[in-house]
């Protein structure tokens, strides 16, 4: 886990992103005890506000308290099918307002990752990663709405670097995607924006149930959002899954 503590920001504020990116690189595992005393030494500070961004932590179900400390509790199957599936609402929201009011200066940042993303390695596992959260975050950025950008920034959480990985086989298939979505931002296609980014992130949700989880194993098995997911993939790409 690394982070450097600003001034800028609360301690909690700043402890609580830093655990919240370590969980995003999956560099915790299921039922690893979170220490405040060893958290608040790393880091050069007081257990106070290392206690106070755990339980924003807790709160959010991304660890869970027990008689012997606090624990990791990573999300399951079940529940990044329900972030994926919130996603491509949220991401279809933010590019449907980015093609109505995107302005000049959104639109040269957008070229120049899809101008990075174009020249980088297919083996470059861990630029590519950067890449894409970089559009996605643009893109969401460029709506320019506060609740949408907060909302989906805490949806980011639940999907783990090691799960993003996954999907990467396929990436140039995405760099066209983001083309695509970027065009129809540029043309001012609002109804088509919002289609193609809700289409990508299905896409991405179900490649990644194909790919490690096989759709039908596990805590996935039963959820309603299985057959939402299933059913959207169905509709957007017209194959029987």
């Amino acid at each position: 886990m690394e982070g450097k503590v600003r001034r800028n920001e609360t301690l909690d504020q700043q402890v609580y992103k830093i655990l919240r990116d370590a969980f995003a690189k999956g560099e915790f595992k299921q039922g690893d005890r979170l220490v405040e005393s060893a958290i608040a030494e790393q880091l050069g500070i007081s257990r106070t506000p290392v206690r106070e961004a755990i339980r924003k932590l807790e709160i959010e179900g991304l660890v869970v308290r027990g008689n012997a400390g606090v624990f990791v509790n990573i999300p399951c199957r079940a529940d990044i099918a329900e972030v994926y599936a919130a996603r491509a609402h949220l991401e279809g929201l933010a590019a449907h307002i980015a093609a109505n009011s995107a302005a000049e200066t959104d639109l040269v940042q957008i070229k120049k990752v899809l101008k990075l993303e174009e020249e980088v390695r297919k083996d470059d596992i861990p630029r590519i990663i950067e890449l894409d959260e970089r559009f996605h975050r643009l893109l969401v950025k460029t709506s320019r709405n506060k609740k949408l950008i907060a909302i989906i920034d805490q949806l980011e959480v639940f999907t783990p670097e090691n799960e993003r990985l996954a999907i990467f086989s396929d990436w140039r298939d995405y760099q066209v995607t983001h083309k695509e979505i970027y065009q129809a931002i540029i043309n001012r296609d609002a109804h088509l924006a919002e289609e193609l980014a809700k289409k990508h992130i299905i896409d991405t949700g179900f490649r990644i149930y194909e790919k490690l989880t096989h759709l039908r194993q596990g805590d996935f098995k039963h959820t309603p959002t299985k057959f939402y997911l299933k059913n959207m993939y169905q509709y957007y790409f017209g194959k029987e899954v």
